[in-house]
């Protein structure tokens, strides 16, 4: 799932792209008028320099731009899916959840948090790591990978319920 900066980035790298397209549209019209000017004076081998380069230029520019959308998307993979062992299903359910309540992240990991110490084995823990340093818990249902409850990192309650048979340390 992308992000909002990912999106960012795509579209000011197709707009690299349209602006490059178009100075090279404009250098091939320049081309095109010196090279029929080169007929008729009879050397012709400067535009094929001219075109190499150019031809050149737009296979880096596309790499590059080919490069970074790649990476962009590479970034933005669901790693909730992967390090819970969700479906797409409830990963996207999560996701949705997150983005409802304004929460990104770019590292999802297994808790360490002293919040969860005492937790029932019923249950499992992540931290959601933001980009500008905060974090955030997830707590799972062990048997089907339910959301059970979004905290905070100090254990305030964002979404979901939470009893003291869930998360004993947050209680005492």
């Amino acid at each position: 799932m992308l992000r909002r900066k990912h999106y960012l980035y795509i579209l000011l790298l197709y707009g690299i792209v349209l602006l490059a397209a178009w100075l090279l549209q404009k250098k091939m019209r320049q081309v095109t008028h010196l090279a029929k000017m080169l007929l008729k004076k009879g050397s012709i081998m400067k535009t094929k320099k001219i075109t190499i380069w150019s031809i050149i230029a737009a296979v880096l520019l596309f790499l590059t731009v080919t490069a970074f959308a790649t990476n962009a998307t590479s970034v933005s993979k669901n790693s909730l899916q992967e390090i819970m062992n969700t479906t797409k299903k409830q990963s996207d359910f999560i996701e949705g959840i997150l983005s409802g309540y304004g929460i990104s992240y770019y590292e999802v990991r297994v808790s360490t948090s002293s919040i969860v110490t005492g937790m029932d084995a019923d249950w499992n823990a992540y931290d959601l790591i933001g980009s500008n340093g905060d974090s955030h818990i997830l707590i799972v249902r062990d048997s089907d990978n339910d959301l059970t409850a979004i905290l905070t990192s100090d254990g305030g309650l964002i979404f979901g319920l939470i009893d003291n048979c869930v998360l004993p340390m947050l209680f005492d």
